[in-house]
């Protein structure tokens, strides 16, 4: 019988590293369009460890970038058309590469009764794009996932609101009445 050699596997955890650091960015604009209001959204991110006595190789770090547009559509008073993209580029940190991913959401939805009633039908990754696919890597150790996480899924939504109006509690003026009886 021949001995197996000892390796040590190293993930991400604190007891590993000296210190870590992390740069965060996003810049979100919400333009008002008419009938048309997008959401467009810019994240950046960028990582630095502090390795310390540990034997790995690190993988140099660059900027990571996340994009995401979230468009909603009034057609009419009462229905609203929701189309949403997200989108990852490659990613990768001193220990970590993400390969990309994104996705693409549509919903409709229609109030009834004075906005009482919300129907709403949604369809979720509709191009089958939303993928986990990534490497993480230790002391001789390299561990890859490349899966699809099943989020692909077509939905109807039901929501009734007993008190669609705003509340004379809520807004300006809602302790007039109390400031008055003092």
């Amino acid at each position: 019988m021949v001995p197996v050699p000892r390796r040590v596997s190293i993930f991400l955890r604190n007891l590993n590293f000296t210190h870590s650091q992390g740069v965060y960015a996003f810049l979100v604009a919400t333009p008002r369009l008419g009938c048309y209001h997008p959401l467009l959204e810019v994240d950046y991110t960028q990582s630095f460890l502090g390795r310390g006595p540990v034997d790995i190789t690190p993988q140099p770090t660059q900027a990571n970038f996340s994009f995401r547009i979230n468009n909603r559509l009034n057609l009419g008073a009462y229905t609203k058309l929701f189309v949403n993209m997200q989108y990852s580029p490659s990613q990768r940190d001193e220990l970590h590469r993400q390969r990309p991913s994104g996705s693409l959401d549509v919903r409709i939805t229609r109030s009834f009764f004075g906005e009482r009633l919300v129907v709403g039908l949604y369809a979720n990754d509709l191009l089958k794009t939303s993928k986990e696919r990534w490497s993480l890597y230790g002391s001789h150790t390299q561990l890859t996932k490349d899966a699809y996480g099943y989020s692909r899924c077509v939905g109807l939504t039901l929501s009734y609101n007993y008190h669609p109006r705003r509340s004379k509690y809520k807004g300006t003026g809602a302790g007039n009445a109390e400031k008055s009886r003092l």
